[in-house]
């Protein structure tokens, strides 16, 4: 009988709770893992190189150190530019190239299926809505806007004109976001922008201070792009053009009114760290006027 209580007074779960989560764990992990096979075979196209790391968990012990950016570059030397790694659950895909970054953040649309007009349009009749269309209506003209009266007076055609240019615009823009969605997933592709801008195919040195490479006529201004810093595709930086002009010059004029020098037992130390290129340490200088003589 005291037998018969003391099995009545355990929990029902405590017998049997761990082993079904462990082996419940186990079977979402081999579904998972069987859909992104699945996935993988019927995109048509070879699986990147994968970063071995461990079961569950993946690469996120590697990742560990505090500048990822380092770990990216030296696994890209010996993966490829383009890999995968395995962060927990999610598999994401590491880009070290400027030519394949560019290639994923954005690509010619040659034409494209627009479900809600049910046609496919070539890139010059998406260009046609999207870019002329509205400079053209901006500029039509309505006799109402100039009689007020007039207001009273219907006019229907060019109502409807405007309707439907804002309906194609619509339904374009809609299809050109559904075809990026389907094309990669959000957060599945990261850009190891240290990586493609210390690509040593694309630049001579590129861990040495050489500004000077720049100042000859082998380096072309449109070639600054190939360090990423801008950008590229539809995602490219809208301040490059200032950034490539006036704070070059801004920069110019504080070397050249001002004379800059670290502080006693202050050593450079470029290192950053985080989502932008904040300065890890701040870097303390004493700066003074240069002699205007």
């Amino acid at each position: 009988m005291d037998t018969l209580l003391n099995l009545q007074a355990l929990p029902s779960g405590a017998a049997i709770g761990g082993p079904a989560v462990a082996l419940g764990g186990i079977t979402l992990f081999f579904i998972r893992k069987y859909v992104e096979d699945q996935k993988k075979k019927s995109s048509g196209f070879p699986p990147p190189p994968e970063v071995p790391g461990l079961p569950v968990i993946g690469n996120l012990l590697q990742l560990k150190e505090k500048k990822p950016h380092k770990t990216f570059t030296k696994w890209a030397a010996e993966y490829g530019p383009i890999y995968s790694i395995k962060t927990g659950s999610n598999t994401m895909v590491v880009l070290n190239s400027n030519n394949v970054a560019k290639e994923a953040i954005g690509e010619d649309v040659k034409s494209i299926y627009v479900e809600e007009l049910g046609t496919t349009l070539s890139r010059q009749e998406i260009f046609k809505i999207l870019v002329i269309d509205p400079m053209e209506g901006a500029i039509d003209v309505d006799w109402r806007d100039f009689f007020p009266y007039l207001k009273w007076i219907p006019n229907k055609s060019f109502e409807n004109k405007i309707r439907r240019m804002h309906f194609h615009r619509q339904a374009v823009m809609k299809a050109l976001i559904e075809q990026q969605r389907k094309r990669i997933a959000s957060g599945t592709i990261a850009i190891n922008i240290y990586g493609c801008n210390m690509d040593q195919r694309v630049w001579e040195s590129p861990d040495e201070w050489k500004p000077e490479r720049f100042l000859n006529a082998k380096e072309d201004t449109t070639e600054l792009h190939k360090t990423m810093a801008f950008g590229s595709g539809k995602r490219a930086c809208a301040g490059a053009l200032q950034a490539m002009l006036i704070s070059c010059v801004a920069i110019a004029r504080f070397v050249q009114e001002f004379e800059w020098r670290l502080k006693e037992g202050e050593e450079a130390n470029v290192d950053t760290l985080g989502l932008t290129t904040h300065k890890l340490h701040p870097l303390l200088t004493i700066i003074k006027p240069r002699n205007a003589g």
